[in-house]
């Protein structure tokens, strides 16, 4: 599975998907900032209580996962948040 570094946008309100069908993925926020990150098999809702809290301090490692499973992030707030992500 080919690994690749991209940058995604992740605006407030919605979760978006950073990761999909990955088995590792490590990601950090550009800005400072905090965010909520899920592992889910589809698109949560905005409101699901079930998440990381993550900040802009310390990269996010997530690692074995099975290929299907996928990675979402939501920026607490109001404003976007860019995400480096590295995912293979």
């Amino acid at each position: 599975m080919a690994v690749e570094t991209v940058t995604v946008n992740c605006v407030a309100g919605s979760y978006t998907k950073i990761a999909d069908n990955k088995t590792n993925c490590t990601f950090r926020l550009k800005t400072i900032g905090s965010g909520r990150m899920v592992i889910a098999a589809s698109q949560p809702a905005a409101n699901v209580t079930d998440f990381i809290p993550v900040s802009s301090k310390d990269p996010v490692e997530i690692g074995n996962m099975s290929g299907t499973e996928d990675v979402y992030f939501m920026p607490d707030g109001t404003a976007a948040i860019d995400l480096a992500v590295i995912r293979g």
